[in-house]
């Protein structure tokens, strides 16, 4: 069975690559094998981080990357959100440290990288992103959405990017009994952003 870059496996070979993102500020991303979107910056995450950027609350004293793989999200948000405490979770050890990498070598501060299958800590957040793991299935992305909103303060909000071929249409309506409103923030060529407030 081939390897998932969610699969936490620390016997991977090397194949490092360093990618650049021209967004708020000029950010460089060190990569390797094992790695969701290790040879280039991942278009679903390049249109969230976009409209959080434009869409998101003007200020938050915290938010959570979730599923930061590298920390592309995380640390892409942090042109405007520079004072807010940043959270980054991962399942696997290689991106939790390529994180911490990209964390000191683009120069971001109050931070706190962890390892762990979901949200394991007791801290809640005003803003949350995740581009969700497709492919590790639908029982894993609900379970993520899950933890989204049981780690949101009151009005916090939860930013996700999806494809109709993905769910994106069913995510919408099983979301709505939980998220007090729901936003389509981005809708072209089937890609939806999700603004979900607690």
């Amino acid at each position: 069975m081939s390897k998932q870059y969610f699969d936490n496996d620390v016997k991977l070979e090397d194949d490092p690559h360093t990618l650049t993102y021209y967004g708020e500020t000029e950010l460089t991303f060190k990569t390797n094998s094992g790695m969701f979107s290790k040879d280039k910056l991942d278009y679903y995450s390049i249109v969230l981080i976009e409209n959080v950027l434009e869409d998101g609350p003007s200020t938050v004293d915290s938010y959570l990357d979730l599923g930061c793989g590298y920390g592309f999200i995380g640390i892409s948000l942090a042109s405007k959100y520079p004072q807010a405490r940043k959270v980054f979770i991962d399942i696997t050890q290689r991106a939790v440290d390529y994180t911490k990498t990209n964390i000191d070598l683009n120069h971001i501060e109050n931070t706190e990288v962890i390892l762990s299958d979901g949200i394991k800590v007791e801290e809640t957040f005003d803003l949350i992103t995740l581009n969700p793991p497709i492919h590790a299935g639908k029982q894993v992305m609900y379970q993520l959405y899950d933890d989204a909103y049981n780690h949101l303060n009151e009005n916090g909000e939860f930013y996700i990017v999806l494809h109709k071929k993905h769910g994106a249409l069913s995510t919408i309506k099983d979301l709505e009994s939980k998220f007090k409103n729901i936003d389509i923030i981005y809708k072209k060529k089937g890609l939806y952003v999700l603004k979900l407030k607690k």
